[in-house]
């Protein structure tokens, strides 16, 4: 019997909930063979002589975080991310290329990578892994007027664990800034807690670090050190230091004053004071440049002229000659291609007028902390040889230092780089240099 039509859109409208729940609940079952990109991937790229562990965290199919230790990267955004029907692409950091591979199952993805500049693609296979978890704890710390935002980061095993806590380098950074929250990440990941802050004027701490010397920043780590002391989670005869570049000033500020530290880990830090490491790579640059002696000699006198200045800017005399050597500079070559003109009113001024005679070897002397002093060989910023020689005339006398140099490798530790100090891009931090820490905080 046919039915009127009017019964037929009836019946319609009554099955038509009962056929979309019994599709809900076929639909996962349906799809359950069909590979998920969702979680956590990693694999080895090796490009030459160089390699990176690469960690793909993945969100959704618009959302992914790189962690990679050759590149001092841990949850950070990776660029250019997207699945679509099965194929995976994103950019990996540091000027190494563009990963394009499909997902085979829920266990593999295959692909390859497009090496920057260099019109070359290299096999990259990443398998399912699992990521380690950490644990986070937010802490405000004062110091006098000052409040300095803090995060605990902490392993996912509980109890009680080495501890560093990580100094900031030059210019403004924070807790979310590369590379001391990788530096938290990591360690974290590999059985060390670190305390990682924001530095004065950055994130959520108040003050201004541009006002201050290296003394009222070591305060600041010094009362990070207190806290962590008394805290059920460290391991107080394990607490440490790691610095990097120009933290390594005030980790020795620190030790002074904190003699029960368990080691330093200084990073590309020099032994010499801050104007003299400043001179050399203003030097180095302009040398890479391909500046003449002469040239590099007179914008040399004219930084040293400034620095006189800095020294006493009540002088008046002092700017005076500034303004007398600029003028005679600038009918040379050299000056219409890079003028020099110093502001007397930059802030720049005032502060490094408080650091930039600081000398650490007086300190290095005093302190008997372990020390693991570390650098790359073709370093920009600072000697590595007479850093070197520095550091084997402590050990000579008596200081417990350790030191490791990292062929070819410039500033940031990564590799490599030519004699010239150029970077052959893509660049990648050696393995070892990771272990090396790790190793040496553990047994501290």
């Amino acid at each position: 019997m046919v039915l009127p039509l009017a019964d037929r859109f009836l019946k319609a409208i009554f099955y038509f909930p009962f056929l979309a729940f019994l599709f809900a609940l076929f639909l996962p079952w349906a799809s359950c063979g069909q590979a998920k990109p969702i979680g956590f991937w990693q694999g080895n790229l090796v490009y030459e002589n160089r390699a990176w562990d690469i960690g793909l965290l993945v969100e959704s199919n618009t959302k992914a975080k790189i962690h990679s230790n050759a590149s001092w990267r841990a949850a950070a955004a990776a660029e250019n991310f997207s699945v679509i029907n099965g194929s995976i692409t994103f950019d990996i950091p540091i000027q190494v290329g563009s990963f394009k591979g499909t997902l085979l199952n829920n266990q593999e993805i295959e692909g390859a990578v497009t090496i920057t500049g260099k019109d070359l693609s290299v096999p990259l296979t990443l398998s399912k892994g699992n990521l380690p978890k950490v644990r986070m704890q937010e802490v405000t710390l004062k110091n006098e007027e000052v409040h300095i935002a803090a995060t605990l980061v902490l392993p996912e095993t509980k109890g009680k664990h080495p501890t560093a806590v990580i100094i900031h380098g030059g210019g403004n950074s924070s807790r979310e800034s590369l590379p001391y929250y990788f530096w938290a990440d990591y360690l974290a990941r590999n059985g060390i807690a670190s305390l990682i802050y924001d530095k004065r004027g950055n994130g959520e701490s108040t003050g201004d670090w541009k006002k201050v010397g290296f003394e009222e920043r070591a305060d600041d780590v010094i009362e990070a050190l207190k806290w962590l002391a008394n805290h059920d989670e460290v391991d107080n005869t394990q607490l440490g230091l790691l610095s990097i570049s120009q933290g390594t000033w005030v980790a020795g500020i620190v030790a002074q004053s904190y003699p029960d530290l368990a080691y330093l880990v200084n990073i590309v830090g020099p032994l010499v004071s801050p104007l003299e490491a400043d001179t050399y790579a203003l030097k180095y640059r302009l040398r890479n440049a391909g500046w003449p002696l002469k040239d590099i000699n007179q914008r040399t006198h004219l930084w040293h002229l400034v620095t006189n200045y800095i020294r006493a800017p009540q002088v008046q005399s002092q700017w005076d000659s500034v303004q007398l050597a600029i003028a005679e500079s600038s009918s040379a070559r050299w000056f219409s291609k890079s003028p020099y003109q110093p502001n007397r009113n930059s802030w720049f001024y005032s502060w490094y007028g408080q650091i930039m005679d600081h000398d650490p070897i007086p300190i290095l002397k005093e302190i008997d902390t372990p020390i693991l002093w570390i650098y790359g060989n073709r370093d920009s910023q600072s000697d590595f040889a007479h850093n070197v020689a520095l550091i084997d005339q402590l050990r000579i006398s008596g200081k417990p230092y350790e030191l490791m140099a990292v062929p070819d490798a410039g500033h940031g530790v990564d590799a490599p780089y030519d004699e010239l100090g150029n970077p052959d891009y893509p660049t990648a931090t050696p393995p070892q240099f990771f272990k090396r820490i790790v190793d040496y905080i553990l047994r501290n």
